[in-house]
Parts: structure tokens; C-alpha cells; sequence
């Protein structure tokens, strides 16, 4: 991942993901593994690949409207 200030900032991006969604989730426990292009990809990509994980894993009690404002 990188440095500290890099890993800091993809704990950050991950924790503000989360939270946005949480009342979404299905309740339990998470774990998440930040990759490299978390830090590269624009917001839009990142709210994108976030969603589609949390559906991947059938986590979400409902759907999440797509929209350009998510972190």
C-alpha cells in the first residue's frame, strides 16, 4: 500500500465508505483490504467499486442509488 501517510489516508476512504452505507449493511462484522487504486481512482469509481463489492458479498439490505456526491 505504502507509506504511512498513504495506508492513513486509505483507512480514512474505507471508514467514510462504510459509514456513508452503514445503514444498508446487514448487521455483522467487516473487514476491509485497501489495494493501491483506492487512492488512485477519482470518488466516483471508488463509491462504484465499494457498492459493487458490498453487493458481491450480499451484504446490503436494500440498494444504493448511484449518485456523483458520494466520497
Amino acid at each position: 500500500m505504502g507509506n504511512a501517510v498513504k495506508r492513513t489516508r486509505a483507512k480514512r476512504l474505507l471508514r467514510a465508505h462504510f459509514l456513508m452505507h452503514i445503514d444498508s449493511l446487514s448487521p455483522g462484522h467487516y473487514v476491509f483490504v485497501a489495494k493501491a487504486p483506492l487512492l488512485t481512482h477519482d470518488p466516483s469509481e471508488r463509491s462504484h467499486a465499494f457498492k459493487l463489492a458490498l453487493k458481491r458479498a450480499g451484504t446490503l439490505l436494500k440498494n444504493i442509488p448511484h449518485t456523483a456526491n458520494n466520497v
